[in-house]
C-alpha cells in the first residue's frame, strides 16, 4: 500500500483540492478529518466536524481514540487499497495519522501551495474564518446520512483537460459538500450529564436482555464520555455477545445524538434473573451434577 499526504494549514483548501490530487495520482481512498472515504463514499470513521469543540475535532482527526482507529484499520484490511491519501494540517499531523493507522512510510507529501495558488489559499482562509464553512470531499447524500451539522452547499468537482491547441473538455471527478460544524457556529452548545443519562437509560430499558438497571454513572470530560453500567440480565443470553452489541449500540446512538466521543463503556453484570421454567431446569442440572 502506497501512502500519499496533502498538507496545508487549517482552512487552506485541502479538502477542496483532495479530489483533484487523488485523480492526479490515481488514488481512490482518502483519510480526511477522521473519515475513510473511497470513490465518493464514507466507508468508516467519525467526522471530526461532528465534534462540538475544536479540541475534540483535533483528537478525532488524528485517531486518538483506539476504537476509532481500529474501525478504520479493519475496513482498510478488508478493502486493501493500493494507494491512500492522508489530509493533514502539518507534516507532524500526517505522521501521527500514519502511526495511529499502522501505515508504511509516506511515499510523497504534497504541499497545498503545489496545487493551489496563494490567492486561492487566502480566499479559502477568509471563507473559513468569516463564515465557518468546511468542505467534506463526498456527495451531499453521504453527508446528510453521516453528518448531523448544518449543510450549506453542494459543489461538483471537474478536471479540465486540453485537447490539441484550442479544444478542451471537463471530466467530472465527483461532488463535495460544504458544511458548518457545531464548533464553527455562534454561541456554545452544552449537553448535560442528565441528557446523556436519559439517552442511556431509554436504550437500556428497551433492551430485551435487561431486567433491571442497577446503576448508571456518566462522566463527561471535555469532548469525551465515559460510562459505567451495572445491570441485571435475563437468563439465556450469551453475555459477552449481548454486552458487546449493547456497547456498540450505545456508542452509535450517543455519538449521533450528542456529537461527543464515547471513549469507554464499562459494564458489570450484577445478577441473572431466572424465570420459573429456567429455575426448574437449573435445579435439575445441579442435582444431576451432585449425583
Amino acid at each position: 500500500m502506497e501512502i500519499y499526504a496533502l498538507v496545508g494549514p487549517s482552512g487552506s483548501g485541502k479538502s477542496h483540492r483532495a479530489l483533484i490530487v487523488a485523480h492526479k495520482y490515481q488514488i481512490e481512498t482518502i483519510i480526511d478529518d477522521g473519515l475513510l472515504i473511497e470513490k465518493n463514499k464514507i466507508l468508516a470513521g467519525r467526522s471530526a466536524k461532528r465534534a462540538s469543540t475544536k479540541i475534540g475535532a483535533i483528537r478525532r482527526a488524528i485517531f486518538m481514540n483506539p476504537v476509532h482507529a481500529r474501525e478504520i484499520k479493519e475496513v482498510l484490511e478488508q478493502k486493501k487499497p493500493q494507494k491512500v491519501l492522508i489530509l493533514g494540517t502539518s507534516e507532524d499531523m500526517v505522521e501521527s495519522i500514519k502511526e495511529a493507522l499502522d501505515f508504511p512510510e509516506i511515499k510523497k507529501k504534497i504541499m497545498i501551495n503545489e496545487v493551489a495558488s496563494e490567492e486561492d489559499i487566502e480566499m479559502a482562509k477568509k471563507i473559513r474564518s468569516k463564515e465557518g464553512k468546511h468542505v467534506i470531499p463526498v456527495p451531499t447524500i453521504e453527508v446528510k446520512r453521516e453528518f448531523p451539522g448544518s449543510l450549506v452547499d453542494s459543489i461538483e468537482v471537474f478536471f479540465m483537460r486540453r485537447i490539441g491547441k484550442s479544444k478542451q473538455y471537463h471530466q467530472k471527478l465527483g461532488e463535495k459538500s460544504v458544511v458548518r460544524p457545531s464548533f464553527s457556529l455562534l454561541g456554545k452548545l452544552v449537553i448535560s450529564d442528565d441528557t446523556i443519562y436519559q439517552i442511556v437509560e431509554y436504550k437500556l430499558k428497551n433492551h430485551e436482555a435487561v431486567n433491571e438497571i442497577n446503576n448508571i454513572d456518566i462522566q463527561v470530560d471535555g469532548d469525551e464520555i465515559v460510562i459505567d453500567l451495572s445491570l441485571t440480565l435475563f437468563y439465556g443470553y450469551p453475555i459477552p455477545v449481548i454486552i458487546k452489541r449493547m456497547q456498540d449500540d450505545l456508542v452509535k446512538k450517543l455519538e449521533y445524538m450528542t456529537g461527543l466521543d464515547v471513549s469507554k463503556i464499562d459494564v458489570i453484570v450484577k445478577n441473572i434473573i431466572l424465570e420459573e421454567n429456567d429455575r426448574n431446569r437449573f435445579r435439575i442440572i445441579q442435582n444431576d451434577k451432585k449425583d
